[in-house]
């Protein structure tokens, strides 16, 4: 006897398909900008703004802001003082670079280098510091020689040695003593 279509077992419907959800696109992040900075010179030290000068000032508080805005004039007026900015697309102080000419010792002495952290954030992981400080001792071999062809020495004070050993900066053999 054959079966009528009301005694046939129902075909089960294959389940539908569950959507393929496509992958997200993530939209390529741009390579960093190189930090590149363009150095204004200026003898006013009261352009520097107040949190770049407690950036010096955690570093040595020998350094501390009021302490440089009220030397201000007779630093401004050592010829052998030298003053360096960088500011930021809204014209606004970013950094500053501070040196001074020690002319026995034939040497370049950074006093004090800081920067905005929306500046040194750009490299990123640690590449920002690095960057910067080779910045500065490029710009500064490139424009204070001995001679035609011989960049002066440029030391600094530090606490953390090892972060400028690998840039390529030595320990002196003279010692800072106090009393």
């Amino acid at each position: 006897m054959a079966k009528t279509k009301s005694q046939r077992p129902k075909k089960k419907k294959p389940p539908a398909p569950e959507p393929v959800a496509e992958p997200e696109v993530q939209p390529e992040t741009p390579p960093t900008p190189p930090l590149v900075f363009e150095w204004q010179e200026r003898k006013d030290f009261n352009l520097i703004p107040r949190h770049l000068l407690e950036q010096i000032e955690e570093r040595d508080p020998m350094q501390s802001p009021e302490r440089i805005y009220r030397m201000a004039p007779a630093l401004a007026a050592d010829p052998l003082t030298y003053l360096y900015f960088t500011v930021n697309d809204r014209h606004l102080v970013s950094g500053f670079l501070w040196v001074t000419i020690d002319p026995f010792l034939e040497v370049l002495w950074i006093n004090g280098l800081a920067f905005d952290k929306d500046v040194t954030a750009v490299a990123g992981n640690g590449m920002a510091r690095t960057s910067v400080v080779s910045q500065c001792t490029d710009f500064l071999k490139k424009n204070f020689l001995y001679d035609e062809n011989t960049p002066m020495k440029i030391m600094t004070i530090v606490m953390r040695d090892k972060s400028f050993e690998h840039l390529g900066w030595t320990e002196h053999s003279r010692k800072i003593m106090e009393i």
